[in-house]
């Protein structure tokens, strides 16, 4: 049974979305991690503080996870854990990460909903450019002339395209995440 590392916790600081040099989307957000309850030499559990480090993502992974997750949303994931060393003020820190390959609510302490709509039948970021494009929207202008004498055979293939898909209304997550109170734990 192949199986990998995993952790679940908390997001403690507001997520950032950057780019690498390649154009490759980067994901980070400082994280808790829920430890388990010690028990004292009486049997009492108590509860324990939570350990803070690093989670990354990349790719379209990351995109999702940025729009997905914000402080205070509780998380499940599953990567490795990897140790870098850094040049901080002129001394060598090994500092450690969590770099996650998957991400998804911890469903043992957060409410979510699940879309069954099949893969192919979801609204993507190129279907919505070509929705937006198709209704004229962030359009670039265009001479009448031109347009007349030179058919586009990209664009009539993306009105095509367009007519064949019916876009479904697009739910946001952050809507329903900005009405939860965050939790730390």
């Amino acid at each position: 049974m192949p199986t990998k590392p995993g952790v679940s916790g908390f997001i403690a600081s507001d997520p950032t979305l950057t780019f690498t040099r390649y154009g490759d989307a980067r994901f980070y957000a400082r994280v808790g991690l829920h430890q388990d309850a010690e028990r004292d030499d009486q049997g009492n559990f108590h509860e324990v503080e939570p350990y803070f480090t690093d989670l990354i993502m990349f790719g379209p992974s990351a995109e999702r996870a940025h729009a997905t997750y914000q402080k205070g949303d509780n998380f499940i994931a599953q990567g490795q854990e990897r140790t870098y060393t850094q040049n901080v003020e002129g001394e060598q820190v090994t500092r450690e990460q969590f770099r996650a390959s998957t991400i998804g609510p911890n469903g043992n302490i957060t409410t979510f909903s699940i879309d069954r709509t099949p893969q192919h039948e979801r609204e993507t970021p190129a279907a919505e450019a070509t929705a937006r494009e198709s209704s004229g929207q962030d359009a670039p202008a265009v001479d009448p002339e031109t347009a007349e004498k030179e058919p586009d055979p990209v664009a009539d293939v993306l009105a095509r395209r367009a007519s064949q898909v019916t876009p479904e209304p697009v739910s946001s997550p952050a809507a329903s995440a900005q009405e939860r109170e965050p939790v730390a734990r």
